[in-house]
């Protein structure tokens, strides 16, 4: 009984302090991948530039934590040289992040870091070898399933009460392979990115 009783007074707090908030941003993405020979070797590619784009909810649990979840599209990808060929990888992403962050309330400003975890599902793979293509989903060569860490750093700037404006510094790890063949040879997503974006309240 008193266990239920402080479940009840829990749900209570979370729901009388909790505020909804919703949002759309872009993203500049820096990203390469990972990549681990038979000997555990460990080397990056080259990294390329690509975008990212998607919309947010955030509920505050109190005045200093909050969770997030996002839906959103990413271009990823990689450069290498082979020779006098240069390699490059495009891959295109639909996924979700699950985040939960601590804020502090600096006035208008309000600084914050997030972490959690992200699955992100393969839509289009390109790779160009000098002038050759090949469409790496359709030669069936990538796991078309990601999934990964993700940590964050931020402030957003509140310039109503209904809104604020962020910026963040983002990384992702990817955990799981990229390639499916078996050659105990590995490589696996990595991605810096710098997010901009708008939050509105949600008035119910």
């Amino acid at each position: 009984m008193k266990k239920l009783l402080l479940l009840l007074l829990l749900f209570s707090f979370i729901k009388a302090h909790a505020q909804d908030e919703a949002g759309l941003f872009f993203a500049q993405n820096y990203s390469t991948f990972r990549f681990v020979d038979s000997n555990d070797n460990k080397d990056d590619l080259n990294y390329t530039i690509g975008f990212g784009y998607g919309a947010l909810y955030q509920k505050a649990i109190g005045d200093f934590m909050f969770l997030r979840a996002d839906l959103l599209y990413n271009k990823l990808g990689a450069t290498s040289q082979e020779g006098i060929e240069k390699l490059d990888w495009e891959l295109h992403y639909a996924g979700v992040d699950a985040f939960f962050g601590l804020k502090m309330d600096l006035g208008r400003l309000k600084p914050y870091a997030q972490a959690g975890l992200y699955y992100s599902y393969l839509l289009k793979a390109d790779q160009h070898i000098g002038v050759l293509y090949y469409d790496l989903i359709k030669e069936d060569l990538l796991n078309k399933s990601d999934f990964g860490l993700k940590v964050s750093a931020g402030v957003s700037y509140q310039y109503s009460n209904e809104g604020n404006v962020f910026i963040s510094i983002n990384q992702d790890w990817g955990l799981w392979e990229l390639e499916k063949s078996d050659d105990n040879q590995n490589m696996y997503n990595r991605n810096f990115s710098i997010q901009i974006g708008l939050r509105f309240s949600i008035v119910e």
